[in-house]
């Protein structure tokens, strides 16, 4: 995996099974690295087959976004989806707080944008379904990717990145409708 070698924005779609991760480049405007990374467990695991997946999960995240020369001016993180049920709604909020908790403690700004902010900005629409909103990230991003975008959760890493990229001032989607922009009203720094 290469490297970012300048300032670069991380976007984090945290999943249990496919975690999206994403790099942009902030000097080149580009991204860097693209990837899916998850893990398989059972309902039957006890607590320390969950906790151990857990913490592999949480390492595995935190050294590919901490990667690069300088690490990142910043991560952005899918907030969790409060009123989702049933899956492994306890193993997902594990991880998100060991994820996000860690780059608290390593001092790297970290910026949460709720699900439906996630898909207002990349679609217009925050009720939008994964169908449409990897069709607008494969339109507005695809350029700026050199490989195959391969499912929603890179989709959702990727519109993440671009969110922190606009927050700090690095705008790559100035041609996004005004609807899509006003979403960044929901996003919030810890």
């Amino acid at each position: 995996m290469p490297e970012p070698t300048g300032p670069f924005v991380v976007g984090i779609d945290l999943s249990l099974t496919g975690t999206g991760l994403a790099d942009l480049d902030l000097d080149r405007g580009t991204f860097t690295n693209v990837d899916t990374y998850g893990t398989k467990g059972k309902r039957a695991d006890k607590y320390k087959q969950r906790g151990d997946r857990l913490q592999t999960m949480a390492g595995y995240i935190l050294t590919w976004a901490t990667a690069g020369v300088y690490g990142p001016e910043l991560v952005v993180v899918e907030g969790p989806s409060i009123g989702s049920r049933g899956g492994s709604q306890f193993d997902r909020s594990g991880l998100w707080w060991l994820v996000v908790s860690q780059l608290q403690a390593e001092d790297i700004p970290v910026l949460v944008v709720p699900p439906k902010t996630r898909a207002k900005y990349a679609t217009g629409n925050g009720n939008s379904g994964k169908d449409v909103v990897i069709a607008h990230v494969t339109e507005q991003y695809g350029h700026l990717y050199a490989d195959r975008i391969k499912n929603d959760n890179e989709c959702d890493a990727m519109v993440l990145a671009a969110m922190g990229a606009r927050h700090l001032g690095f705008v790559i989607d100035d041609d996004l409708p005004q609807v899509n922009v006003s979403a960044m009203a929901g996003i919030e720094a810890l």
